[in-house]
């Protein structure tokens, strides 16, 4: 059965791999929240991905259409880096 392939051998989703498991502050052992730590890493990756994109349109210079102000006195290709 391909679904009983998925599961790890500790239950909590761990594949520990041909090196086993490394965690040498015990974290794993807490399994209440085992899910949220979990979530926030996901969390945390997602947003350093996107943090990332934001540097690569500054370090490339692509500026966008529109301007800083309502009126459209200031646009965005016009301000100084």
């Amino acid at each position: 059965n391909f679904s009983e392939m998925l599961v790890s051998p500790d239950g909590l989703g761990v594949d520990p791999g041909p090196l086993d498991l490394w965690d040498p502050l015990g974290l794993i052992d807490d399994e209440e929240s085992f899910a949220r730590r979990r979530a926030v890493e996901i969390k945390h990756g997602r947003i350093s991905m996107i943090a990332f994109i934001g540097m690569l349109v500054q370090e490339l210079d692509i500026t966008f259409p529109g301007s800083l102000d309502l009126q459209g006195e200031y646009p965005f290709d016009q301000v100084l880096a």
